[in-house]
């Protein structure tokens, strides 16, 4: 493989995000800490799972991962998800499956998904895609016992992620983009080691090692702009409202923003977790969940009220997760909206209000105490 910048860079991202995961140099690879070049793994290795679409930047990160891993002692295969919502999907699948392998995967898993229409009629396309794709990365991961799934995701891809949460929401979360380390709530770890790394760098990977990539065509490269309207809407903002920023701001616009969401993303951990501690320290009391786990139930008034707004709002929102998970409601929007609601309740000086959860369930505010109450019995839970 013919070293360039762009790989060497590559190579350091994914190393970093390696160990980052506790995917670092294995045991036996220590041992033989003289030798260096590719090891290859013990059968009981960890091993890493590549997401990719047969496109250029997961191929690209499919190659490098695979020259990490090697160096690590780590075990590396590819997963393709075929969605079946284009014609000759399996086809490309089964290509990528091919290079996967050829780059260094030692297996390359296809998985063929039906995206139901239900959903795509309810979410539309691409949050129906993205919730098929990643249940079979999940069945993948437990089907394999993989520590980790790796996503291809860029610079430009975590420039226009935040772009997306302006379109979609006033939340501050919603402009900390995707996270380089993310565990699901299905116990799933997914690392994005190239959010640093232009799109640019992963073409020149992949032209470096003569790999052919398919260009999917949802993502509208080339289309002229009146043809642009029926992409998704992510294609859209790449391709028209990504363009208008650079041509006013330059092409460094895609940085600024990328690094906009790495420093908002610190600042939301921190705060965050400090929203963590104060709703801890409101709850007055708890009571048996529907799971039989143990669920907060009643909170402290005076406590919310002397908490700085940006810290008052996460509680409020805590507090709507709680309820929201009492009987399964709410979207994000719907919860964003609940929350405010709870916090104006919280800070305006009549002692009596609420907020309704869903039919099953609503906040109540009585004096000093926010209560979480099921409707049918208009009791405290």
């Amino acid at each position: 493989m013919v070293s360039s910048p762009s790989l060497k860079a590559a190579i350091g991202a994914v190393r970093g995000c390696f160990a980052q995961a506790g995917l670092g140099p294995q045991p036996d690879v220590l041992a033989r800490h003289n030798e260096h070049g590719l090891h290859r793994p013990a059968p009981d290795a960890p091993l890493v799972l590549v997401a990719c679409s047969g496109g250029r930047d997961s191929l690209a990160l499919t190659a490098v991962a695979a020259l990490v891993a090697g160096m690590n002692g780590l075990r590396l295969a590819a997963i393709i998800v075929d969605h079946q919502l284009q014609l000759g999907s399996a086809a490309v699948a089964e290509q990528a499956a091919r290079i996967c392998e050829s780059l260094g995967a030692e297996q390359a898993f296809v998985r063929t998904v039906r995206v139901p229409e239900a959903d795509i009629v309810r979410v539309g396309m691409e949050a129906a895609a993205r919730t098929a794709r990643y249940t079979a990365f999940a069945a993948a991961v437990e089907e394999t016992g993989a520590a980790a799934v790796c996503l291809a995701h860029t610079r430009d891809d975590q420039a226009e992620t935040v772009l997306l949460g302006a379109l979609r929401s006033s939340s501050p979360a919603a402009f900390a983009g995707m996270a380089p380390l993310h565990c699901d709530s299905s116990g799933v770890l997914y690392l994005r080691p190239f959010l640093d790394v232009p799109r640019s760098a992963t073409t020149a990977i992949c032209r470096g090692l003569g790999v052919d990539w398919w260009d999917d065509p949802t993502n509208g490269d080339n289309l002229p702009e009146a043809e642009r309207g029926s992409l998704p809407l992510r294609s859209r903002v790449r391709q028209s409202v990504m363009s208008a920023l650079e041509a006013v701001g330059g092409l460094a616009a895609r940085d600024h923003l990328a690094g906009f969401a790495a420093r908002q993303r610190q600042d939301q951990e921190y705060l965050d977790a400090v929203a963590q501690r104060e709703f801890r320290r409101c709850v007055m009391s708890e009571a048996a969940g529907p799971d039989k786990g143990v669920t907060p139930s009643r909170w402290d008034v005076a406590h919310l009220r002397t908490l700085p707004p940006p810290i008052r709002r996460r509680v409020c929102g805590l507090v709507i997760e709680v309820a929201a998970r009492v009987d399964g409601s709410g979207n994000r929007a719907q919860l964003e909206r609940q929350a405010d609601q709870l916090e104006h309740l919280v800070v305006r000086d009549q002692g009596a209000g609420e907020v309704r959860i869903s039919c099953a369930t609503t906040i109540v505010r009585r004096r000093q105490v926010i209560e979480l109450c099921q409707n049918d019995r208009h009791g405290s839970i």
